[in-house]
């Protein structure tokens, strides 16, 4: 393993860079990197501990395997193609990405104080993005994954990312989220004021509603509505509380 954060290396698979990289045209002092890619049959692994910023796009490719340490300020697209393979560690962040695109696979378990020496502070354990789009696959750690401006439907899967028992969770902070497929995580999905989800697919865990919860699908679950919170749909859910101030329409139950 390695400690990019603190500058201590060890052996590792990948090829490390601690250089700054831009989406843009390339400035001064920096090196323009809108693609990761690999040769056909050959895995190919990228440690980026700098900061990649700019307004352009970045694309994993398939096959590559890019873990990145840096908290990045690009404001484009973030796209991992089908077999690809994107980690975030320790302080690594695309929270300024404008939409995340995952079509391979998504780890987060490693994201904030996964290791002591990293000095990494526990708040920064929640992994901020966007949006989430794409049929792939999003690993969770103990932390949570957190939706700050939803817009769209995934149709992959988001699960644990072991059976280490660590039970990460989702927040739909703002906007609105579809979730299409069958998702495993164990965590608790949390429905902020304002916020929409809508599930045509399925979720194994507890929900918290404080803004509008549409089931078309399966929450196996209990759904906690909160204060100005709604639940509805033709679905089914687990047991229902609702707190004063919240509304839930009638459910079939499993």
């Amino acid at each position: 393993m390695y400690d990019l954060e603190n500058k201590t290396t060890a052996y590792s698979p990948y090829f490390v860079s601690a250089a700054n990289f831009t989406t843009d045209a390339a400035a001064e002092d920096q090196v323009q990197l809108n693609r990761a890619t690999s040769d056909a049959g050959s895995k190919g692994w990228l440690g980026l501990a700098g900061i990649i910023s700019g307004a352009g796009d970045f694309t994993i490719e398939k096959d590559a395997d890019v873990r990145m340490t840096g908290a990045n300020t690009y404001t484009g697209t973030t796209h991992i193609a089908a077999d690809g393979y994107l980690t975030l560690a320790g302080p690594g962040s695309i929270e300024h990405s404008s939409r995340v695109m995952v079509d391979g696979v998504l780890n987060i378990d490693q994201k904030g104080n996964y290791l002591k020496p990293w000095g990494v502070a526990h708040s920064m354990n929640g992994t901020a993005i966007r949006t989430l789009s794409g049929k792939g696959e999003v690993y969770l750690g103990a932390g949570r994954l957190i939706l700050t401006e939803a817009d769209g439907q995934f149709d992959g899967t988001i699960a644990n990312y072991d059976d280490a028992g660590d039970s990460g969770g989702l927040v739909v902070a703002g906007g609105k989220l579809t979730l299409s497929g069958k998702n495993k995580y164990s965590g608790m999905t949390e429905v902020a004021a304002g916020a929409e989800l809508h599930v045509t697919g399925s979720l194994t865990g507890d929900v918290s509603v404080s803004g509008l919860l549409v089931v078309d699908g399966e929450v196996s679950g209990e759904v906690m509505v909160k204060e100005g919170g709604t639940l509805t749909g033709s679905g089914k859910v687990g047991n229902v509380t609702v707190a004063e101030g919240g509304k839930a329409d009638p459910m079939k139950t499993r």
